[in-house]
């Protein structure tokens, strides 16, 4: 994997991702996408630390 030694990794998330047609935050998305991000990020924690 190219990120396998990164320390820094950006994500671009464009505006039609984040509002809906009402021009309302994408809340549940958001929260979703955010946990997500969070198990990748604690899954490499434990990987490091074997």
């Amino acid at each position: 994997m190219y990120l396998k030694n990164s320390k820094i990794i950006v994500i671009k998330i464009g505006s039609s991702l984040l509002v809906d047609q009402n021009k309302e935050i994408r809340k549940k998305w958001l929260s979703s996408f955010a946990k997500d991000i969070k198990k990748l990020r604690d899954k490499k924690s434990k990987n490091r630390h074997r």
